[in-house]
């Protein structure tokens, strides 16, 4: 009998805990319901992605659901707590990310090896680019990291473009390329991470240890750090791999997207989180099943945090569940160039939340 409401009192305080998060998660300052943007056959649509073009401006990618054909991009201004929907293009492709650039153009890339494509500041123009994935923080420059001929992604080869004022190839090479900037690249050669300048000048290195023992990301934090995430944890670090701060953003898979300076980084993490019971009646079911299991384990938890890269501090902590296989597209969330504001797409609504001025919750 002890036993029984000992477990009892764990189920209900985690129910408890799980409900006071979900109920106390952050107020946001306007809403738009998502299926006005999109004609769908009364199903809910899909967020492919999402971004800021401006504080102010937010460029919105929906299909109908994956691999739909009827997508569509729209421009989504933000004033006085109202979002108000002002251009809109049918040029969009499931899966294509979304980058701002000069002029408040949008530059999208692709899933596969489809061209990227820049859209002008009003979506009524739109030029056919290289496969671009990689792309910096301004959305000026871009790589193309794999190449396009099966030479060229057999070596691991990539190229590296000026994409404004016109297209113009800057670099070439086939070191892996980690990310770019529009200064400098982040190269890894070996078990090494070298940060060079565009045109090739060595900025700093540091020893990173095998790959193979543990997955690694290194990203720049700012024009002269990085962020790294490895089997010692995640941190902000110097080109010579000198640690500057500690970071402990919220567990599982996901992406991350930054402020213009790079002081302030939004983690979009999503998990997967059951009650005792259905936990405990897994393992029985994959003991009794000598490891099949019950299935494919969904992911049913979202988290999306704000840190500041400079203090390690949380000013935004936003958690949601939903039913699992209920969503195949998690890119929904954005932070805006200033730090100032965050965008979330999830369940039919995109929502605009104001964060506050410093960073202050201790992680």
């Amino acid at each position: 009998m002890k036993r029984v409401l000992f477990l009892f009192a764990v189920v209900t305080s985690c129910f408890v805990t799980s409900y006071a998060s979900e109920t106390s998660r952050p107020k946001p300052i306007a809403t738009l319901n998502l299926s006005n943007l999109l004609a769908t056959q009364g199903e809910t649509v899909s967020v492919s992605s999402i971004a800021f073009v401006s504080d102010t401006a937010i460029a919105v990618g929906l299909c109908q659901q994956w691999l739909s054909t009827n997508c569509s991009l729209s421009l989504i201004r933000h004033e006085d707590g109202v979002l108000r929907p002002y251009a809109q293009t049918s040029r969009y492709r499931t899966g294509m990310s979304l980058h701002p650039s000069s002029g408040g153009q949008i530059l999208t890339t692709p899933v596969g090896m489809f061209p990227a494509v820049l859209l002008s500041a009003d979506l009524t123009t739109a030029q056919d680019l290289p496969s671009l994935r990689l792309v910096s923080r301004s959305g000026n420059t871009a790589a193309e990291r794999w190449g396009n001929t099966a030479a060229e992604r057999k070596k691991g080869t990539w190229k590296i473009y000026r994409v404004l004022p016109e297209i113009e190839l800057i670099r070439q090479g086939s070191k892996q390329l980690e990310d770019v900037s529009d200064e400098a690249v982040v190269l890894r050669e070996g078990d090494m991470i070298r940060t060079e300048t565009i045109d090739g000048k060595l900025l700093g290195s540091f020893y990173a240890g095998p790959r193979a023992k543990c997955s690694e990301s290194v990203h720049f934090a700012s024009n002269d750090t990085l962020y790294l995430a490895d089997c010692k944890g995640a941190r902000v670090v110097s080109f010579t791999g000198k640690e500057e701060q500690r970071l402990h953003p919220p567990k599982g898979w996901g992406d991350i997207t930054w402020s213009s300076d790079g002081r302030r980084t939004l983690f979009n993490r999503f998990s997967r989180r059951i009650s005792i019971f259905r936990n405990a009646g897994e393992i029985f079911v994959a003991l009794a099943t000598m490891g099949l299991g019950v299935g494919d384990e969904l992911d049913n938890r979202q988290e999306v945090e704000v840190l500041d890269t400079f203090t390690g501090k949380s000013c935004f902590d936003w958690k949601r569940s939903f039913p699992e296989n209920s969503e195949s597209l998690k890119q929904g969330t954005a932070i805006s160039p200033s730090g100032d504001f965050v965008a979330i797409a999830a369940g039919g609504t995109l929502a605009i939340y104001r964060l506050p001025a410093v960073c202050e919750i201790k992680k």
